[in-house]
């Protein structure tokens, strides 16, 4: 290790980071921290973390994209039910970044059809405000919706799918597809009750 490089830090030669993270350029070298700013869990410990089969990785986590179809509700079951943390759930993307990825990388997994991810209605929201679809996480789901969606055509769409040909639509949560399954460090905070509609 170079002098000049602290023991929080580790040198990369030729990989690029965003501005904004404590970068510092030396040469043809980037140097970055090891441990990503903010409170939120590193991608070693994210890994260490989740399950072997989840092997596919964007900022701090992991996928498994899921060929057997399931409901909605099972879906969510079945990815919860991959850890006893409660650490892994349909995948919820919190960044137009993260979604491009999700969908670009779904028939590379053999997805070429609807999947579910982590995105339902508020069971208190009435019309088809995007502001009435939350992810996992407990927020909103604003970006990455294809064009007049959602739109509850069928007054029961509750719940949002993509596909590799389109972004984010509504659909009846009862509906059987793929699905895609996400570990990334943290435990859903929101439960949705379809019932309740």
């Amino acid at each position: 290790m170079r002098a000049d490089v602290s023991e929080h830090e580790t040198l990369h030669p030729m990989r690029f980071v965003f501005a904004g993270l404590g970068i510092a350029l030396t040469g043809c070298e980037v140097l970055f921290p090891l441990e990503p700013p903010g409170d939120g869990p590193s991608v070693d410990s994210t890994k260490e973390s989740c399950p072997a089969d989840y092997l596919l990785g964007f900022d701090t986590s992991f996928y498994r994209f899921q060929t057997v179809p399931a409901n909605w509700t099972d879906a969510e079951k079945i990815c919860e039910g991959d850890t006893t943390t409660k650490i892994t759930h349909l995948a919820s993307p919190e960044t137009l970044s993260e979604h491009r990825f999700l969908r670009a990388n779904l028939s590379i997994h053999g997805i070429d059809e609807p999947a579910w991810l982590g995105v339902a209605r508020e069971s208190s929201a009435v019309g088809t405000l995007r502001t009435s679809f939350l992810r996992l996480d407990g927020e909103r789901q604003l970006l990455g919706w294809q064009d007049f969606q959602p739109d509850n055509s069928t007054a029961e769409e509750y719940a949002a799918i993509i596909d590799p040909n389109q972004d984010l639509v509504d659909i009846a949560y009862q509906a059987s597809h793929m699905f895609v399954c996400e570990c990334d460090g943290k435990a859903r905070t929101v439960t949705f009750d379809f019932e309740m509609f």
